[in-house]
């Protein structure tokens, strides 16, 4: 976040609020990037998490039945 207001700052400082057609563009192509970038990591964090949460609950129960025989 404080990549994209440090860039958001210096356009605006450069170009006054009046971006060139091809700089927006680009800005917004960078925008959907990072929005995909962000969805993918945001996924991948989950199964990571979900993962966890399985291999915990089963080496635990594992544990368990290890221990009672």
């Amino acid at each position: 976040m404080n990549f994209w207001a440090t860039v958001e700052h210096s356009l605006n400082y450069k170009y006054q609020g009046e971006f060139p057609v091809e700089m927006a563009e680009r800005l917004k192509n960078a925008a959907e990037a990072a929005f995909q970038l962000d969805t993918e990591m945001s996924e991948i964090r989950e199964e990571i998490q979900e993962a966890q949460t399985l291999f915990s609950h089963g080496r635990g129960k594992g544990f368990e039945s290890a221990t009672e025989d």
